[in-house]
């Protein structure tokens, strides 16, 4: 994913939000921006496996 991502709260370049699923073999190189809870791949919620 490419890009930039802009958001309030849970922002994530994947995934705002991630309660109980699976996010493995991924890659994001976008910009990521919020208030609360940001993170490249996932803003909230689980991490991703072999993931970068």
């Amino acid at each position: 994913m490419m890009g930039t991502v802009i958001g309030v709260d849970s922002v994530g370049g994947l995934a705002g939000y991630n309660v109980g699923g699976e996010i493995d073999n991924t890659y994001a190189t976008e910009a990521v921006n919020g208030n609360s809870d940001v993170g490249g791949l996932i803003g909230n919620g689980l991490s991703p496996k072999n993931s970068f």
